[in-house]
């Protein structure tokens, strides 16, 4: 296998090669790809064994995991590696995370097409309709989800005032639009398009944005 990427903002997808793959891979299995997607770095096989299966015990919990890492291995070849009690992706694959590129550009990474396109590339949050079931998952799904969605906002806030500065009303809209699909109660965003559309003269755009 060449490419891996894996889109996790919105409703999970994996796609090898430029195909997309079976959706009948185990959840457990495909939660494994996600968190080491959403974790950028090897993980543990302790805290994999633990997120997966933390309503067993270890020695349980750890065989499952050898399950698991010897059944993705055959059905997608050159994906994963193990190095001692690590786990992570192949650094020779050539791997593509939407979230990566959306946590790269809202530290400011990249040039404003690239960034763009990383916030772009939100369709929703993070592993929606993904439930697996387990607290420990849970968990960490729930303080991702936070993290992917504070990323989300602060990069289309930086383009929507970035916009601004430049004079490029009509895409300071749709950043301060798209904002606020992400975030509804984000009331500065609010009151930063409403200003916008007043300075443009919209005003009956402007009170209705109010309302």
């Amino acid at each position: 296998m060449r490419g891996l990427r894996v889109l996790v903002l919105g409703r999970p997808r994996l796609e090898a090669d430029g195909q997309a793959l079976a959706a009948d891979l185990p959840r457990k299995h495909q939660a494994l790809l996600y968190h080491l997607a959403g974790t950028g770095s090897p993980v543990s096989r302790n805290e994999l064994a633990t997120l997966l299966w933390d309503d067993l015990d270890e020695a349980a919990a750890r065989g499952n995991l050898r399950t698991a890492l010897m059944r993705l291995r055959r059905a997608l070849p050159g994906v994963l590696v193990t190095e001692g009690s690590q786990v992570g992706f192949d650094p020779a694959l050539r791997l593509q995370v939407d979230w990566a590129d959306l946590a790269r550009a809202a530290a400011g990474e990249g040039d404003t097409a690239h960034r763009v396109a990383a916030a772009q590339a939100w369709r929703g949050p993070l592993l929606e309709g993904f439930d697996l079931g387990g607290d420990t998952f849970e968990r960490w799904l729930s303080a991702a989800r936070v993290k992917a969605q504070q990323q989300a906002v602060t990069l289309r806030r930086a383009l929507a005032e970035a916009a601004e500065r430049e004079g490029q009303a009509e895409a300071a809209e749709a950043h301060w639009r798209a904002l606020l699909e992400i975030d509804e109660a984000d009331e500065p965003a609010h009151m930063a398009l409403m200003a916008l559309l007043a300075r443009a003269g919209r005003r009956t755009a402007a009170i209705a944005q109010y309302e």
